[in-house]
């Protein structure tokens, strides 16, 4: 990514997008620094959003297990 600008990939980063969890995966806007830019989660639906909250728990687990 050297000179590379605006390369988008999704990534496990620390974020607040969860209060319950401090690290979670979201697309990313990346620079030759780094990531440039979060951007945020996407509108999710309802399904979606119930799924999330199930997995709550298990994405907790594996922090702490990362940490």
């Amino acid at each position: 990514l050297q000179d590379q600008r605006g390369v988008v990939e999704c990534a496990y980063v620390r974020s607040c997008v969860l209060p319950e969890v401090t690290y979670f995966v979201a697309p990313v806007e990346l620079g030759p620094d780094g990531i440039q830019r979060h951007l945020g989660v996407p509108q999710l639906t309802n399904y979606e959003c119930k799924l999330l909250n199930e997995a709550i728990p298990h994405l907790r687990a594996a922090i702490k297990q990362g940490e």
